[in-house]
This record gives structure tokens, C-alpha cells and sequence, in this order.
């Protein structure tokens, strides 16, 4: 029978073990709450001066190409005086004077294609900080709620998700308003990965995404997975699914889209977040309204891949496209 002594000394560890054993009390679930509030609060302000930043690309983008639009209107004056000098002359033109023409006029046409191409690039970064602005303002007042308030918040079903517009990993926007009247879209939110591994059943469940997609586009619904994490770590992730695969295939690729979420914004602002993130899936219909929700209560918990195609279709009989159509993004 143990001592007094040991009996005092393992009820003074007691506490001690049941905080590592990772039971909550009202003081440490305040902490963590005011610790998720600050992480997003903190991500709030990074999206905030990164937009501002590519605001002012784009302002300077814009002063560039109006000076470039001065240049080539001088140019343009240039070449008309020549012509009127040359026919009050009527003489013939200088053939020196024609090729110094010529060579400006095709310096200012690479120079305007150049703006173009980085323009576009300013555009896209632009876009992208908006985006990333959007979240991060959205899980900043989703991480300030009670507890009680963000379980309620949780459950979308009948409604729109927070976010509709989302970045992919080539750093392109994915509106899912674009989809509004024409399709019906399955979003998979995964667990997400640490930088010491690849979650073995996100793998598994995007590799029977991967050989579902095209029977799920064959019912008029487009795929998207959420990716709670780094970005570095995607080509681990595509190279898990490769090996469950078996693929040989150097050029092995995945048939969906990608959606990052860098700061787990996304997870917050959809109150799935938790560890990064709860495994969900969602089915929104023609009308992007929430039909069908299923978050994993653990690591494992992913419905079927062949209940969620049959919820795809229960989905499009019930509930009819009432949004007006819009040109399908290409996918």
C-alpha cells in the first residue's frame, strides 16, 4: 500500500498531469481564445500592408503606362511632321529618317507589350492581396466571438459560406460566385499538414477525390480542396497521392484545384479551425447556398467518396439553379 508521502506527493503532481494531458480549464481555453484572436488579429494587419504595398505597385504601374502613353503619342507627331515636310519638299523621304521611324515605333510597341505583361502581373498580385485581406478581416471577427458563438457559426447548412473568392497555389482567385447559375461546387477542407509529415488520411481522401473528379464534373459539379498550411508543403502533398497512386507518371498532376490557406483564415473564418483545421466537406448548389456539410469529429472522420457523389446528385434534383447563369470559369 503506498505511503502517506507518496500519496502526497502524486496528488501534488496532480495538477501538473492534467494539464499535460491536455485537459481544459476555463483559464487556459481564455488564454487560447485570446491567442487565436491575436494570431488573427496579426494576420489581419500582415494582409492589410501587403494590400497596400500592391496598391502602390499598381499606382506606379499606372503613372508608367501614362508616360508611355506620352511617348508614343510624341511619336506619333514626330512621324507626322516628317510626312508634311516631306511632301511640302515633294521629295522623296530620307531612307535614314524612315528606318529611325520605324526602329522607334518598334521599340515603343516591346515596350508597350512589356507594360502590359507586367500591368497584368501588378493586376493578379493586387487581386490576390484583396483576397488575402478578405479572409484575414473575416477570421479576425470570427476569432473574437464566445465559444458558444462560434459553434453556432459553424453549421452552414442552407446558407452561403463567408468566403466565396479564395487563392489557388499558382496565385490565381478562384471566385466561386462564378459558378452561381451554371454549377454546383464540392469544397473539401483538409485537416492540413506540419512540416513533419503529410496527414496519411488527407492523402487518401484527395487521392479518391483525384478519381472521382471527372464522374463529379460529369454531374455538373466542379471540385476545389482547401489546403490549411504552408505552401511549400503542397508538392509533398501531391507526392503522397502520387505514391498512393502507384504513378510513374513524371508529370503526375491533380485534376482540382488547389485553394491555399496560409494563416488558417479560411478555417476560422468558417469556424472549422482547430489544430488547423476540421476535415469538412462541403456541397454548395447552383445557387452557391450550403446543401450538405460533414465535419470529422477526428483525424480519420471523412464521409465516403460514393455518399458524397450521391449527395451531389440528391442535391442537383432538389435544389434547381435560381441565380442567373454566368460564363463557367474554366476549371
Amino acid at each position: 500500500m503506498p505511503s502517506r508521502s507518496t500519496l502526497t506527493t502524486c496528488a501534488a503532481a496532480l495538477p501538473l498531469l492534467v494539464l499535460l494531458a491536455g485537459c481544459e480549464t476555463p483559464e487556459r481555453r481564455a488564454v487560447r481564445q485570446r491567442l487565436d484572436v491575436l494570431q488573427a488579429q496579426n494576420s489581419a494587419l500582415q494582409a492589410q500592408s501587403q494590400a497596400a504595398s500592391a496598391q502602390s505597385q499598381q499606382t506606379a504601374m499606372a503613372q508608367s503606362k501614362a508616360n508611355l502613353e506620352t511617348i508614343e503619342l510624341l511619336n506619333k507627331r514626330v512621324e507626322l511632321l516628317a510626312q508634311q515636310v516631306a511632301a511640302g519638299a515633294q521629295a522623296k523621304p530620307n531612307p535614314e529618317t524612315e528606318q529611325s521611324i520605324k526602329d522607334l515605333q518598334e521599340q515603343i510597341r516591346r515596350s508597350r507589350d512589356q507594360q502590359a505583361a507586367v500591368e497584368a502581373q501588378y493586376n493578379d498580385r493586387l487581386a490576390e492581396m484583396q483576397v488575402r485581406l478578405e479572409a484575414a478581416e473575416a477570421a479576425a471577427k470570427a476569432a473574437a466571438l464566445t465559444p458558444k458563438e462560434a459553434k453556432d457559426k459553424s453549421n452552414w447548412q442552407d446558407k452561403a459560406l463567408a468566403l466565396a473568392r479564395f487563392i489557388d497555389s499558382d496565385g490565381k482567385v478562384v471566385d466561386l460566385n462564378a459558378y452561381k447559375g451554371q454549377k454546383q461546387v464540392l469544397l473539401v477542407v483538409m485537416k492540413g499538414f506540419y512540416s513533419q509529415g503529410i496527414c496519411v488520411y488527407c492523402s487518401r481522401q484527395a487521392a479518391q477525390l483525384k478519381d472521382k473528379t471527372e464522374a463529379i464534373r460529369a454531374l455538373n459539379t466542379e471540385v476545389f480542396v482547401v489546403y490549411p498550411g504552408r505552401e511549400e508543403h503542397i508538392p509533398a502533398f501531391v507526392r503522397s497521392i502520387k505514391e498512393l497512386e502507384k504513378s510513374q507518371d513524371p508529370r503526375f498532376a491533380l485534376p482540382f484545384k488547389v485553394l491555399l490557406d496560409l494563416n488558417q483564415d479560411v478555417v476560422r473564418t468558417l469556424h472549422i479551425d482547430g489544430d488547423l483545421a476540421h476535415p469538412t466537406t462541403f456541397i454548395l448548389d447552383r445557387d452557391g447556398i450550403v446543401r450538405y456539410q460533414y465535419t470529422g469529429r477526428t483525424l480519420s472522420d471523412r464521409p465516403k467518396i460514393d455518399d458524397v457523389i450521391a449527395k451531389i446528385r440528391e442535391t442537383a434534383a432538389a435544389h434547381p439553379a435560381q441565380a442567373e447563369p454566368k460564363e463557367t470559369p474554366k476549371p
